[in-house]
């Protein structure tokens, strides 16, 4: 939310912060989400080789605990900074294993996604 209200820095800060929190209690799939959150804050702050290193955390914690949904949100992250960084053939690549693990992520709702489809 605070991304789309154009305070990416500060979700930045919080999605670091809750990520801690998620780590200390070891909830997998929580943290996987606190990580494609900082991802996608990353990616609007510009800072992609930051965006990129938590999508790849996202996507291994997402595996780890079997959720197709942030793992392909995080492979669509992943595609969106390639894709920034001018790289279409491994954004290609990144978005179609992300359209093979979770077809159907809703860009109403995924900010990754609309971001792809921008």
């Amino acid at each position: 939310m605070l991304v789309g209200l154009g305070d990416a820095a500060e979700a930045a800060e919080l999605a670091t912060g809750t990520l801690a929190v998620f780590d200390d209690l070891d909830l997998g799939l929580d943290a996987a989400m606190a990580l494609n959150c900082l991802g996608w804050a990353r990616f609007h702050t510009g800072e992609h080789d930051l965006a990129a290193a938590a999508y790849r955390e996202a996507a291994a914690r997402a595996e780890a605990c079997d959720s197709s949904h942030e793992a392909a949100r995080a492979y669509t992250g992943l595609g969106n900074v390639a894709a920034a960084r001018g790289v279409r053939e491994e954004a290609a690549g990144f978005w179609a294993q992300a359209d093979e693990i979770h077809p159907d992520l809703d860009p109403v709702v995924v900010g990754e996604a609309r971001a792809r489809r921008a």
